[in-house]
């Protein structure tokens, strides 16, 4: 799980790489991923590229 206000910060510093009428459909997109208990949001327009990490936990 990921805080909301963590997720929020994150989401709004990548999407500033997100352009507004894309080329390509795909640049459209952020990307989330994880690694070792941390979230990757990450977002390009082919000449910016911004990349944010998170904390995340198991909510097990």
């Amino acid at each position: 799980m990921v805080q909301q206000e963590n997720l929020k910060k994150a989401l709004a510093q990548v999407s500033r790489a997100v352009p507004s009428k894309p080329v390509m459909p795909v640049l459209s997109n952020v990307c989330l991923a994880t690694d070792q208990g941390r979230l990757r949001l990450s977002a390009t327009n082919l000449n910016l590229a911004i990349t944010s990490w998170t904390g995340a936990f198991d909510s097990r």
